[in-house]
């Protein structure tokens, strides 16, 4: 017994050294021996003003800092952009921190700046701003502002490429400017196409750039701000205007950043009316200047745009499966004086429309007699025009719902019943049709006003004297062609009741004449035949 629990003892002391050390072998990093590379490096910055804000700043540093053999035709070289290039060292908790060996260049007319015979290690870039010669300020931070948090990034010298071995001690970098910019969309951000029914709430959502120079701190901790940062909406008169305005700061994924600025305080509303020609304005004031600016030097939640919602509705003016664009503008002030106006390209401009179906009722055949003062519903699923149907079999007009409501040309208003006019013509303006009805949760693009469908079911409600009721409902489909048709799109015949001959009318007569003649010649046929027998 005691060999064997000397023998247990002994596997299981071996068993914790053996554990042990596996644990302590796990738990501690093996940081490696830094071999000395007493080489030299450089940093050559290339710099370009590109059309697209949310690339902006975009470092290669992620290509190994190659030099690129060709870059888009966008892209316009920037000269005199002053740059800041800092050495970094790394301390033993594994934070960055700046030394004191800085350089400052400027970009030539190439839109080049080399820093030759660099130390190796890892250098921050921090662009300091651009000379206001040129105007091009409004669109840049100046050289006179605070550090912009965003527009630094870091380069390694040297660096590795993509293969994972070479080595690239000159290391290009082509940080891409900010441009003032304004985009616009409807339903959700990056949405540019949607259908709906007239009297329907649609979403409108601006999205303008935040340039760095909205405000510029002075040396005693005040701000200079810019004169005037204002976006102008000029909605078409298919529209009417119906307020919810929203106005915040979002990121670069529109994601809320500042959850909504303050009306009165941060910025002012100037709302449609005849006196501005039905145009949206917003303002920023010096508040909502310097909040932007310090939402965009957020590292936390850095702020890119201003983002702007509300809400318009189709009216009654529409055409039909036409296009509704509603652009917008942004001017910009520096705070000194250099204006700069930018509006949403042509062909970027998002847009709404809606739609119609016409049908012609006539009596007995397809060319038969136009009814008059027949009334319908319109519904938007089978299941509503079946009970609809139901309802009138059982003489309960009265309590059918689920109707939509649409715009009737020839009782010149919005509702349930339509009625047609004195050609069997009856006109449902104002309905939506999409194949794909833009969605922001499942990034659904909204068709255009070219294409798309959508069925809708029509049920007669009341007919005109001498016709029967259908107890049926139509589908009928809305499109382009059916919103832009100068006819009806369908005909629905009525039928008339079959007539028996009423007792004591014209017909008994008739047919009593015709049966007392016809007893009579048998009579006298008989009469004659007896006669002739007889002899």
């Amino acid at each position: 017994m005691g060999k064997i629990l000397k023998y247990m003892t002994t596997i299981a002391l071996a068993a914790v050294m053996l554990f042990g050390t596996m644990t302590t072998a796990f738990a501690v990093e093996n940081s490696g021996q830094v071999v000395g590379n007493d080489q030299k490096g450089s940093i050559t910055i290339h710099k370009y003003k590109m059309p697209d804000a949310e690339n902006a700043f975009e470092s290669n540093t992620e290509n190994g800092g190659i030099e690129m053999d060709s870059l888009p035709e966008t892209a316009e070289p920037l000269a005199n952009v002053k740059f800041q290039v800092t050495k970094m060292e790394q301390d033993q908790a594994g934070k960055w921190n700046e030394t004191t060996i800085s350089r400052t260049v400027v970009t030539n007319e190439s839109g080049e700046a080399v820093l030759e015979d660099l130390p190796l290690g890892r250098y921050k870039v921090e662009e300091l701003g651009l000379d206001s010669s040129d105007g091009s300020d409004a669109v840049l931070p100046n050289e006179k502002d605070d550090a912009m948090v965003g527009k630094a990034f870091y380069v390694d010298v040297p660096m590795t490429q993509a293969d994972g071995q070479t080595l690239n001690y000159n290391v290009h970098v082509y940080p891409k400017n900010e441009v003032l910019s304004i985009e616009k969309d409807v339903t959700y951000a990056g949405n540019k196409h949607d259908s709906f029914d007239m009297q329907e709430n649609q979403t409108w959502i601006i999205h303008t750039a935040i340039p760095g120079n909205i405000a510029l701190t002075n040396d005693n901790g005040s701000y200079d701000t810019a004169k005037l940062y204002k976006v102008t909406d000029k909605i078409d008169s298919q529209l009417t205007y119906k307020g919810n305005i929203v106005v915040k700061a979002v990121d670069k994924d529109y994601k809320t950043v500042i959850d909504e600025l303050e009306k009165d305080t941060d910025y002012s509303v100037e709302e449609p009316a005849e006196g501005n020609e039905n145009t949206l304005i917003i303002s920023l004031t010096d508040a909502g200047k310097i909040k932007l600016k310090k939402a965009i030097n957020n590292p936390d939640a850095q702020a890119a745009f201003l983002q702007i919602r509300f809400d318009t509705m189709i009216n009654k003016t529409a055409k039909t499966g036409e296009a509704i664009y509603n652009d917008a503008d942004l001017k910009f002030t520096t705070a000194k004086g250099t204006a700069v106006d930018v509006s949403v390209p042509e062909n970027e401009r998002p847009e709404v429309h809606t739609g119609k179906i016409a049908i012609k009722k006539v009596g007995e055949k397809a060319d038969g007699t136009p009814l008059k003062d027949v009334e319908f519903m319109i519904f938007d699923s089978t299941e509503k025009a079946q009970a609809a149907v139901k309802l009138l079999q059982n003489n309960k007009a009265g309590e059918i719902t689920g109707a939509l409501k649409v715009y009737d040309p020839n009782q010149k208003e919005f509702t349930t019943v339509v009625k047609t006019n004195d050609k069997g013509v009856a006109e449902f303006r104002g309905l939506a049709y999409y194949t794909n009805k833009a969605n922001e949760e499942n990034k659904v693009q909204g068709d255009d006003a070219a294409t798309g469908a959508k069925k809708y079911y029509l049920v007669e409600t009341k007919t005109v004297k001498g016709y029967q009721l259908p107890s049926k409902y139509f589908e009928v489909t809305v499109n382009h062609d059916s919103s832009t048709a100068t006819v009806p799109s369908d005909t629905i015949i009525n039928t008339k009741p079959s007539k028996l001959p009423a007792a004591g009318g014209n017909g008994t007569i008739i047919f009593t004449a015709v049966g007392l003649t016809v007893m009579a010649a048998a009579g006298i046929i008989i009469f004659m035949s007896r006669k002739k027998k007889d002899r």
